[in-house]
Order: structure tokens, then sequence, then C-alpha cells
């Protein structure tokens, strides 16, 4: 049986006396312990993989808008884990919506 666990990170409550950056860095440390990140792009800029750090997080599957219910779907592999499928990191995947639901 597998599990998944959304984090949403525009979702996560803010205590009023929270600083903007002690807020950041409480969302950031839940999201940068998954193995497994799924970050879904407005625009079509290379995302650094680097943009999340953690010692855990080491798949990034990005998601990229199309037109006419496609999407483009990338895999960033960090660190020395060996390949895997069917995604490759080596090249991009163009999916339907109904593929993504």
């Amino acid at each position: 049986h597998s599990q998944i666990v959304f984090h949403t990170s525009t979702l996560f409550p803010v205590v009023p006396e929270e600083t903007l950056q002690n807020a950041y860095l409480t969302r950031m440390r839940h999201i940068g312990n998954d193995l497994v990140t799924v970050i879904y792009s407005e625009n079509h800029k290379r995302v650094d993989p680097n943009i999340l750090s953690g010692q855990f997080n080491v798949i990034l599957i990005v998601v990229f808008p199309l037109h006419h219910s496609f999407y483009r779907v990338q895999v960033i592999q960090r660190g020395e884990m060996a390949p895997f499928g069917p995604l490759s990191p080596d090249r991009p995947h163009i999916v339907s919506h109904r593929a993504l639901a």
C-alpha cells in the first residue's frame, strides 16, 4: 500500500505573530523532507532543482501547462539515484489532463 500526503505550502496556516521569514521556513521544513515533490509551474521557465533544500528531497516532478488540456511533465533527479520509469529524466513528456487526474 502507498500513501500520498499533499503539502500545499500556500494553505499552511500562518500564526499572526510569526514573521514572514519564519512562516516561509516552517513551510519549507515540511516540503523539503519529502522524497518526491510535485511542482506545478504556471510559466515555462526552467525549475532550479536546488529551489527546495532538504536531505530527503531527491525527485522533483514538474508539471507545466500547455494548450488544449495538455501538460509537459519533467522529472528531475537529485543525487545518486538510479534512473527509473516510466518517466525518464532524459526528456520531458507530454500528457493529457486525464493522465494527471
